[in-house]
């Protein structure tokens, strides 16, 4: 049982990939957009791509940008 400091970088990316692109998928409901959505530059979040803060360690902060969007909390 390993604990999340002691997984591999890569393996950690992965499995915030899945994760985001599984919860981005909640709303578009289409793979394209949401491989599309995950790879365009957001000027909601800093004119960064989504992917790019996952492979930043800034998974959290998009996780929480997604879950206020799709409940309509818009920033």
């Amino acid at each position: 049982n390993m604990k999340k400091e002691d997984t591999p970088f890569i393996i950690t990316v992965i499995q915030d990939m899945a994760n985001v692109s599984s919860l981005v998928n909640t709303f578009f409901r289409d793979d394209k957009k949401t491989t599309q959505w995950l790879n365009t530059s957001n000027p909601l979040l800093g004119n960064q791509r989504p992917v790019e803060m996952i492979f930043s360690g800034r998974t959290e902060k998009l996780r929480i940008f997604i879950e206020n969007s799709l409940e309509g909390n818009m920033p």
